[in-house]
């Protein structure tokens, strides 16, 4: 969806049946409060793999309450999109190059992975979307598994989820999926961690995060150890 971190834009593009790349670029949207689409919890780990590193994002969106509708704006919106973003910070350059191999999977529906042909350079977006997010249901955990082209030990991380809405082009014959630039367009869910996976058990960072239902309120905790 957003294809760099600056107020939530992108645009994807599935070829038909699937979404190809994506670009800076955004949407009129209607609006949403961010209870309407972000999920009510979920969790992401940076590991080393066998022979790569593995970047894991897991949500659910809890259950279905006339007070607690967290799916609302995409169950209205046959059109819409959403992106989980897990945001490498590269200012010091040392991750030039980072970014998801083809063989990744995913529980979201109509899953896509996300390019990084118009991320800053200061930025590597790790990401894989759901172009069809008016499918996502309550009591479901879905998840991302991307293993990346080497590893990242030691780094700055945060996530971001933002929603959009995918558009047919009649010339390009193709999808687009633009990223929403009304509010609530996106909200971090785990703020900017600093990792070093050599200081860790099983060299696996982990994060929770979760939104009470009271309020809103965001709270972060540690994942229990393998």
């Amino acid at each position: 969806m957003r294809k760099y971190f600056l107020g939530g834009c992108f645009i994807a593009y599935l070829l038909m049946f699937f979404v190809d790349f994506a670009v800076a670029q955004s949407i009129w949207c209607t609006e949403a409060a961010d209870t309407e689409f972000v999920p009510r919890n979920g969790r992401v780990v940076v590991k080393r793999g066998n022979a790569t590193g593995v970047l894991f994002q897991r949500m659910r969106w809890g259950t279905s309450s006339l007070r607690h509708h967290r799916l609302r704006w995409f169950h209205n919106n046959t059109d819409a999109g959403f992106e989980p973003d897990a945001i490498f910070d590269n200012s010091a350059r040392y991750i030039d190059g980072l970014k998801g191999r083809t063989d990744w999977t995913s529980t979201l529906p109509f899953a896509y992975l996300d390019t990084q042909t118009f991320d800053d350079d200061t930025i590597k977006n790790v990401t894989v979307g759901s172009a069809d997010a008016d499918a996502l249901q309550y009591s479901t955990s879905y998840w991302t598994f991307i293993p990346m082209n080497y590893y990242v030990n030691i780094g700055r991380l945060r996530t971001y989820v933002q929603r959009g809405r995918a558009i047919f082009d009649q010339i390009a014959h193709r999808w687009n999926v633009f990223g929403c630039n009304t509010p609530a367009n996106g909200i971090t869910t785990v703020p900017w961690q600093d990792f070093n996976l050599w200081s860790l058990p099983n060299y696996r960072f982990c994060k929770n995060f979760r939104f009470r239902f009271t309020d809103n309120g965001h709270q972060l905790s540690n994942c229990l150890p393998l």
